[in-house]
């Protein structure tokens, strides 16, 4: 392997042959493998994208949660009350 590693190795459009013409295909009985059909534009697009809002809309509910259970009311009450203590004084 050492022998050809500064070698290039380039391979023509002929070079190229279909695998059903192969000698391990001529079997009398081949085996038949069935793969998943290619996904169009729209799939490898859209699935992206769908995650993508999934996410925005799983980030606004959550904020929109958050801030109607009160789990954000202690902070934003203290540095309410820290701003009212520094315009007009402690009461």
């Amino acid at each position: 392997m050492a022998e050809i590693r500064g070698e290039k190795v380039d391979f023509n459009r002929r070079d190229i042959v279909p695998l059903h013409e192969m000698p391990s295909a001529q079997v009398e009985d081949p085996i038949i493998v069935h793969c998943p059909p290619a996904r169009s534009r729209a799939g490898r697009i859209g699935k992206p994208i769908v995650l993508f809002l999934m996410l925005v809309v799983m980030a606004i509910g959550s904020a929109i949660l958050a801030i109607e259970s009160g789990a954000v009311d202690g902070a934003l009450s203290t540095r309410a009350q820290a701003a009212l203590n520094n315009a007009i004084g402690p009461r």
